[in-house]
């Protein structure tokens, strides 16, 4: 009883204050130890994924574009989100501007909802395009897989990008083996937004029980830009939680449930995206926006000896409101939207002889509404998508060397707007994918694999209907709007040697290329323009969805690594093409990108410098969207003394140069918001 009256005086000081939430929790959970650092012992240590196949598999003989970032290369980078580490990857970018609400991912040139998000396995969809649907701070995180590429074949529709599946960190994760209770707790300042943020975590392990609670709060200002000037209103603050549970009914059967909460209150344009070069000052829309999102999922896991899944089902639901409150001096009057996304699923997993046969059923559905004083926005109709799909993989072993992977997918989705503003929609679609590999060496793996992905049109870019000459854009709907459908071939290698600079170096390499016809690519285009007026000044555009007939895709990407006790260094590049076949135009396509990574460790202290070296993106057919090359490097510095181990100092410069460059990323052309320059950020974390 006396446990459980601190864990709810921690909840209420976190209305309180923020850093008495994160010194009280520390506190009245201490007696723990210092979490092991995730990473340590990267050249040794064996990473596992399990999105390219739902399954867990080594990463080195993973026959897909996957990567994974871990909870060390998070902090390690001083990430103010999931993108300041993930775009570091080949062919994934993060733009939108340095606003966290504005701020989306693009996998292989895809974007929004083309690119399937998950944390802990639940679906993060949003009615809004504007910015990606996930708020949570990096230090949640265990860590994040990326699968680039056509994905429908497991996961449904969406994937023609691939998948970012984030996973939250458990209890389990962090207490080392013998340990019962432990806490954290961390303090940062962010020089590049006037920013501040307080964080703790608490967890425990009794018998088959464990559970962690964390909770954090943030707060920030106006946006150094590079070069000088500010991006501003900026000011905001944030506070999220989690809380997560685990039971362990027997060593084959584990119960989880957890609960994730996030809430913002930041004064801005109500397009995170957007800054003064929309217009004058006075003429961009400032209000104050809100957020609140919340998640809540259920599971149950059976594993084999070994500790892979062979049946789990899960059970989510995920709840994303966003709002604007009124401004009366710009004319703005308060809105708001919601998206409500219900889903779940079951996966059994039995081997027989050489095959590994995964077969199960999913589905979710999304609801959304979205008003603008009082009355329906036209924008986003009020409405209702349901997905639900049954798949089935194969991952047969033919002798030693060769692995097949036969996979396929079929789904049914039915799309409904309310207020008989269109007719309803509904049709299926089977998505195949094959993978073939070949070990010919102890270090070499050659894969080949062909498979399609499809996206159903989402209610807004059908729907969408919007004409007022005093609205900052106008938008047609397009009731004729049809899916997208990618058929990708590719064909890759990964290699995994020592002894190659040095005796006992390690170095990793994974490359492939890849090749894809995209019928129907849905994509916004412009249909027309208007005369502007109050509150806003200039030619404003009409955009409509619509389906590109022809388009053809090509990239490469490149990852390599390099482990040598003290010393590290990782490189990635990509590169993407992308063109209307019809037209021969430019669609939309991230520049050329080059990433570099190196690492040193001494004592106590590490050592990491980052360089990102991007093209110019001169070859878009929409002259608008096109932006200069820049080059932008980083230095980090983390200090943990051996004398007092539970002590850890980080210290980040991001944007040493200050250099001034725009991320070539937004669909949207007027989107030319400017990154941040130079910052210094600190961050002392103390484990209790």
């Amino acid at each position: 009883m006396e446990q459980n009256n601190s864990v709810a005086a921690m909840g209420a000081a976190l209305r309180l204050h923020p850093l008495a939430s994160s010194v009280a929790l520390a506190l009245a959970l201490g007696g723990g130890h210092a979490p092991a650092r995730a990473g340590e012992d990267a050249g040794t240590v064996e990473t596992i994924v399990v999105s390219a196949t739902r399954t867990p598999q080594l990463l080195k003989d993973a026959a897909a574009p996957v990567s994974k970032i871990d909870a060390g290369a998070f902090a390690e980078r001083q990430a103010r989100g999931i993108g300041d580490a993930l775009q570091d990857l080949p062919n994934v970018d993060f733009g939108g501007g340095p606003r966290g609400a504005g701020r989306q991912p693009t996998l292989r040139g895809y974007s929004g909802k083309e690119v399937t998000l998950l944390v802990d396995g639940a679906r993060m969809n949003s009615a809004s395009g504007l910015g990606a649907p996930i708020f949570i701070d990096p230090w949640l995180l265990s860590g994040a897989e990326v699968l680039r590429g056509a994905s429908s074949a497991l996961y449904g529709s969406g994937g023609l990008g691939g998948v970012l599946a984030l996973n939250t960190v458990a209890a389990r994760d962090l207490l080392a083996p013998g340990r019962n209770w432990g806490a954290d707790a961390r303090l940062g300042r962010d020089l590049g937004e006037a920013g501040r943020s307080q964080q703790a975590r608490a967890y425990t392990r009794q018998g088959g029980f464990d559970a962690l609670l964390a909770l954090g709060r943030r707060d920030w200002g106006a946006i150094r830009e590079g070069g000088g000037g500010e991006l501003a209103p900026n000011d905001g603050h944030a506070g999220q939680g989690l809380l997560k549970l685990g039971y362990t009914l027997r060593p084959d059967l584990r119960l989880t449930l957890s609960h994730r909460a996030y809430q913002e209150s930041a004064l801005r344009p109500n397009n995170p995206q957007s800054d003064a070069s929309l217009g004058q000052l006075g003429a961009v829309p400032v209000q104050r926006n809100l957020i609140d999102q919340s998640q809540t999922t259920i599971g149950i896991e059976h594993t084999e000896a070994g500790g892979a899944p062979t049946l789990s089902a899960q059970l989510y639901r995920t709840r994303l409101d966003t709002s604007a409150e009124a401004n009366p001096a710009q004319s703005l009057a308060a809105s708001s939207s919601f998206t409500r996304t219900v889903g779940g699923g079951v996966q059994r997993t039995t081997r027989w002889g050489r095959h590994r046969l995964s077969y199960g059923i999913d589905g979710y559905r999304d609801e959304q509404d979205a008003r603008n004083g009082g009355q329906p926005n036209p924008v986003t109709p009020p409405g209702r998508q349901t997905v639900a799909g049954v798949f089935v993989q194969d991952e047969w072993r033919l002798g030693d060397a060769w692995l097949l992977t036969p996979a396929a997918r079929y789904d049914r989705y039915s799309t409904h707007v309310d207020g008989g503003a269109g007719p309803d929609a509904r049709q299926g679609h089977l998505s195949p994918k094959l993978t073939a590999a070949l070990r010919f060496t102890p270090q070499w793996q050659a894969w080949a694999s062909a498979g399609e992905s499809y996206r159903a049109p989402s209610l807004s870019e059908t729907y969408m209907n919007l004409s007022c000459t005093g609205c900052l854009f106008n938008f047609a709907p397009n009731p004729a709007l049809r899916p997208e459908t990618d058929r990708t071939l590719e064909l890759g290698a990964n290699y995994d040697g020592r002894g190659w600079f040095a005796a006992g170096d390690r170095v990793q390499m994974k490359g492939s290329v890849f090749y894809s016809t995209v019928d129907d690519l849905i994509a916004t285009a412009v249909v027309g323009a208007y005369q502007r007026s109050f509150p806003f000044k200039g030619r404003g555009l009409v955009f409509q969805s619509q389906n590109k007939s022809n388009a053809r895709r090509q990239g490469v990407e490149l990852e390599w690594g390099w482990r040598n006790g003290a010393w590290r260094a990782d490189l990635a590049y990509s590169r993407l093409r992308v063109r209307d076949a019809d037209t021969d135009q430019n669609l939309f396509a991230p520049p050329d990108k080059l990433v570099a990574n190196l690492g040193w460790k001494w004592q106590a202290w590490r050592l990491n410098w980052r360089s990102r070296l991007v093209a110019a993106q001169s070859r878009d057919s929409t002259l608008e969207r096109r932006t200069a090359g820049y080059a932008s490097h980083d230095l980090f510095v983390n200090w943990r003394p051996d004398a007092a181990p539970q002590l850890e100092l980080s210290a980040g410069i991001s944007n040493l140069g200050d250099h001034r460059y725009i991320v070539y990323q937004s669909e949207n052309p007027t989107s030319r918001v400017v990154e941040m320059g130079r910052a210094l950020q600190a961050t002392l974390g103390w484990t209790f």
